[in-house]
């Protein structure tokens, strides 16, 4: 039985698009819901040696996550630190042309089963095609 017919028609009948410039989330985020960064950002605002009183639910998750950070959960200090300063970029390196073409040429041998001589030959057209596409 293919999934298409396990579908409920009434369903699909249901479905409509969008029409242009209309949004699919019309109501967008409820307001008056406060945003765990921004209690974070309250508590972290709080001078040395006051106490922060949580004034909603958003205040007592931030309050917890930012007291077991203080107490050395490294999973909470790292948290808080991606809310408030955004997550660290980590580098990326890509390996060189060449390598590029060898890991091509074996991941083709191990997938279609070519011929080293036939692989390499394809790939290399490819790259050339490629290159010609980006160039021109």
């Amino acid at each position: 039985m293919s999934k298409q017919q396990q579908t409920n028609p009434n369903s699909l009948a249901n479905l409509r698009p969008f029409q242009p410039g209309q949004s699919g989330n019309p109501g967008g985020t409820v307001r008056g819901v406060p945003k765990l960064k921004t209690a974070l950002h309250k508590i972290l605002r709080t001078p040395v040696g006051k106490r922060f009183v949580a004034a909603t639910l958003s205040d007592r998750i931030a309050k917890k996550t930012y007291d077991l950070a203080m107490r050395g959960n490294t999973k909470m200090l790292e948290l808080i630190w991606e809310r408030i300063e955004g997550k660290v970029v980590q580098p990326v390196s890509l390996p060189d042309e060449e390598a590029r073409i060898e890991l091509a040429v074996q991941l083709l041998i191990v997938r279609s089963g070519l011929p080293p001589e036939r692989a390499r030959a394809l790939v290399l057209e490819a790259a050339t095609v490629n290159e010609g596409l980006e160039n021109g």
